[in-house]
C-alpha cells in the first residue's frame, strides 16, 4: 500500500530517470522524504546526459546546427548531443580531445543503453566516452525503445549518463547545508521545505543521516518504481 508519494519533475531522458527511480527506491526505506528528494535533485544536478546518433536530422534536444545536418549525410560519422549543451560531430578521428578531457571523472559511474544493434561508429563513440570518463564502473542497460525515440527524436538512440558513483557523498552534501523543517520535521534546504512548502529558518541544523551508501549499479527490476515521462514517485 502506498501511503505517501513525492513527485520529482526531471529534465533527464529515459535512462537518467530510471537511475533516479532506482536511487529513490534504495533511499526511501532508510531515510526521510526530504532527504530523498534533495538527494535526487543533487544527483540530477551532477549527472551529464548524452545521446549518440548516426544522423542529427530528427534530434529534438539539443538542436544541431545547419552544417551538422549536412555533415550527417556523409558516411563514417556520428553525433553526440549533451542535454542542456550542444551537439558534437564525431568523425574518423574520434571524440575531440577537448571533449575527452572534459569527460574525465574517476568518481563517476557511466550508464549506457545497449549498443549491440547500432553502427560501429556509434558503438566506438560510446566506448570512447566510457574510456574518457575512466569511471569506477560502467553498466549497460536495455535499449530505450519508443520512450527514448519519443524523448530524443531519432529511432534507436543510444543514451549515456555520467553520474556520481558514491551515493553516500551525495547524502553528505545534502545534509551539509540542510535544516529540519519545523512544521513537518523532514530535511529541508533553501528558503522553503520542498515537501510541505513551509518557510524554514536556519537556527536548527539537520542531524547526521545514518545510511549505508548505495551503488546505482546494484539493480533489481522489482526495486524500480513506476515513472511517468516527467514525474518520479519516491
Amino acid at each position: 500500500m502506498v501511503t505517501e508519494a513525492l513527485v520529482l519533475v526531471s529534465a533527464l531522458g529515459p535512462l537518467g530517470r530510471s537511475l533516479l527511480a532506482e536511487l529513490a527506491a534504495g533511499l526511501a526505506p532508510r531515510t526521510d522524504a526530504g532527504t530523498v528528494l534533495a538527494a535526487l535533485r543533487e544527483f540530477e544536478r551532477r549527472t551529464r546526459s548524452f545521446v549518440v546518433v548516426d544522423s542529427p536530422g530528427r534530434l529534438h534536444r539539443p538542436a544541431p546546427s545547419l552544417w551538422q545536418h549536412m555533415w550527417g549525410l556523409l558516411p563514417g560519422t556520428c553525433f553526440v548531443g549533451e542535454l542542456g549543451s550542444r551537439v558534437t560531430a564525431v568523425g574518423r578521428g574520434g571524440l575531440p580531445q577537448a571533449m575527452r578531457d572534459g569527460l574525465a571523472d574517476p568518481a563517476s559511474s557511466v550508464h549506457y543503453t545497449d549498443t549491440g544493434d547500432v553502427s560501429s561508429h556509434r558503438r566506438s563513440a560510446v566506448e570512447q566516452i566510457v574510456a574518457s570518463a575512466a569511471p569506477r564502473r560502467h553498466v549497460m542497460h536495455p535499449a530505450g525503445g519508443e520512450a527514448a525515440a519519443a524523448w530524443w527524436g531519432p529511432a534507436r538512440s543510444v543514451e549515456v549518463c555520467v553520474c556520481p558513483a558514491d551515493v553516500g557523498e551525495i547524502i553528505a552534501a545534502v545534509h551539509s547545508g540542510s535544516v529540519v523543517c519545523s512544521w513537518c520535521g523532514l530535511t529541508a534546504g533553501g528558503g522553503s521545505c520542498a515537501v510541505c512548502g513551509s518557510a524554514i529558518s536556519r537556527h536548527s541544523a539537520a542531524g547526521p543521516v545514518r545510511i549505508e551508501p548505495t551503488s546505482t549499479a546494484a539493480r533489481s527490476s522489482s526495486s524500480i518504481p513506476h515513472m511517468t515521462s516527467e514525474g518520479l514517485p519516491a
